[in-house]
């Protein structure tokens, strides 16, 4: 049971982290890179 609370977290984490990833590449081409380094940053914290 433990470890599926923990695989599941895990995989959260790592949704996060790519959804602002994603949205921070997105956010730089459309023209705005102050708005990228925000996103990217607070995706990373």
């Amino acid at each position: 049971m433990e470890q599926s609370r923990t695989d599941r977290l895990k995989t959260a984490i790592l949704l996060l982290a790519a959804t602002g990833l994603t949205a921070g590449i997105a956010f730089h081409f459309a023209g705005q890179p102050d708005i990228a380094n925000l996103v990217w940053i607070a995706g990373n914290r």
